[in-house]
């Protein structure tokens, strides 16, 4: 059985702050000092189209409240718990100075006690909220955080819902520090769950109809475009659809081709 982590106040310092969509958020003591007024002029360029996007209403405004309804039932239980191993296997350093970009409703962040996430969907960040998650109201290919913010920033399952991937990428290597930590978490398109994404994607799935499968393959070359470096690899997820596995749930090492779940670990490459 998961436990979910809550991230300890006493471990969180208020150093600086953040523009007003992240309720003023407080950073871990680790994090180096930041030049407010670069802080000030990124926030400032990007005031007006984050504000704008809060008036926006997303396909995820509209299943948020039962978005995570499968993820309940025994079957999305054991799914979650093989995604939930693959990223936490391999997570380095203080889970509180990661970011999760399109952390939806928090399922994962709340999982892993990632300090702060961000998603353009308000409801689903409202109910984030209540699970008490540092959230912020924005887009993952515009980040309202300076440079050089956060150890590590991870995509759980949101990359592919992404306008711009590549822009989201490039964001993410922005706000890493020097050597910080990427992970993709991916439905892998060729596997049986891979299948049942896209299949419901061509009945008009009101979500998945808007999802880009990329291979992994795909996914490493964009990350690698975006001034990563593949490192590392996990996968879960070797079971039947629709169905619950009898052995005990495992992070497997490396990629493997019948896993429908596989996370990525990549390397900031400096400059």
């Amino acid at each position: 059985m998961i436990r979910s982590h809550t991230v300890s106040e006493s471990n969180l310092f208020c150093q600086m702050p953040l523009s007003p969509e992240c309720g003023n958020p407080r950073y871990p003591a680790f994090f180096p000092a930041v030049d407010r007024r670069t802080q000030g002029a990124y926030n400032l360029k990007n005031t007006s189209r984050l504000n704008a996007e809060k008036a926006m209403k997303t396909p995820f405004d509209f299943t948020a409240d039962n978005y995570d309804l499968w993820y309940d039932t025994p079957e999305g239980q054991a799914a979650f718990q093989g995604e939930w191993l693959c990223i936490k296997d391999l997570m380095k350093g203080s889970p509180s100075g990661w970011l999760e970009a399109g952390t939806g409703t928090g399922r994962f962040a709340h999982a892993l006690a990632i300090g702060t996430g961000i998603d353009l969907s308000s409801r689903m960040l409202r109910i984030g909220r209540q699970k008490g998650l540092r959230l912020c109201q924005g887009r993952a290919e515009a980040l309202p955080f300076p440079s050089a913010a956060f150890q590590g920033v991870l995509f759980a399952l949101a990359l592919c819902f992404m306008d711009d991937a590549k822009q989201a990428l490039q964001e993410a290597a922005r706000v890493l520090m020097p050597g910080g930590q990427l992970l993709i978490g991916m439905t892998v398109p060729e596997s049986r769950w891979g299948g049942l994404w896209k299949a419901s994607a061509h009945k008009g799935h009101p979500l998945y109809s808007r999802a880009h499968f990329r291979s992994i393959t795909e996914t490493v070359a964009l990350a690698e475009q975006s001034g990563f470096l593949f490192t590392d690899a996990r996968s879960a997820l070797r079971w039947e659809p629709g169905t619950v596995p009898q052995e005990p749930v495992q992070a497997l090492k490396g990629i493997h081709p019948a896993a429908g779940f596989a996370a990525l670990s990549f390397e900031r490459i400096p400059g």
